[in-house]
């Protein structure tokens, strides 16, 4: 019976660890002028992490970029004969987040190019998650204390048990708690890269402290978390810098 529940708590924590997102997407419909779907459009993604991405529209147009390492510098281009290429730079992907990206092709020779630079996603129709996702350009802007406990006060509905002054509090960690949790955030879960790093004594904090600088993004889901998430807790996930 002992080894039985042994096997089970590893089976769930692995679980747990699978199921934290740590990429993004992006995706869209290729139509012409006249609003038409373009299946067979050869659709390239360039990015600073990785060799070009290349992928086909379906019969509805569409086409798909998952498990996208989260960045504000992807680059998207599409080509099919009898149609101008098209180009959008700057494309944003946000953590656990998909972003939609349409293009219109006009007819016209081949070698004519139409460029244009992306807008950053405002609204994400196809999640659930509440929360918020913070940036590299954010956490280091931002006129806080260098700690993740008082930046997590930034996304709505989330409180701190103290105040942090001039880092004067930022040796220990605050308990975080979201939505009036009873329990005083102590089913908070922590991840870094994905990974778990939840204090193995519980009570919601996290097994030791981190140099703040070496975080590019911080994702922090106070509801509409995946459902392989075992608790109802604040869900944080850091993800790490990237030589670029």
């Amino acid at each position: 019976m002992k080894r039985s529940l042994i096997v089970l708590s590893i089976l769930l924590c692995a679980a747990s660890l699978m199921a934290q997102v740590r990429t993004g997407t992006i995706w869209g419909h290729i139509t012409d002028t006249q609003g038409a779907v373009l299946p067979g459009v050869s659709m390239t993604l360039k990015s600073p992490f990785s060799a070009p991405l290349s992928a086909v529209t379906d019969a509805q147009g569409i086409y798909r970029f998952p498990s996208l390492e989260p960045s504000k510098d992807y680059a998207l281009t599409a080509e099919l004969q009898g149609f101008k290429k098209e180009e959008k730079t700057g494309i944003v992907v946000i953590l656990g987040q998909q972003s939609r990206i349409d293009l219109t092709l006009e007819q016209g020779k081949l070698e004519e190019e139409v460029t244009v630079t992306a807008l950053n996603p405002t609204i994400d129709a196809k999640t659930i998650t509440v929360g918020k996702n913070l940036n590299q350009d954010s956490l280091q802007s931002l006129p806080t204390a260098r700690d993740p406990w008082n930046v997590m006060q930034m996304v709505p509905s989330v409180m701190l048990d103290r105040e942090n002054v001039g880092g004067n509090e930022s040796g220990q960690q605050g308990s975080t708690y979201a939505k009036g949790d009873p329990t005083g955030g102590s089913q908070n879960l922590w991840f870094v890269d994905g990974l778990n790093v939840n204090d193995q004594g519980g009570g919601g904090g996290v097994a030791t402290y981190w140099d703040f600088d070496s975080f590019e993004e911080m994702s922090i889901v106070t509801g509409g978390a995946d459902v392989t998430i075992q608790t109802a807790g604040i869900s944080v996930n850091f993800v790490t810098r990237r030589g670029g």
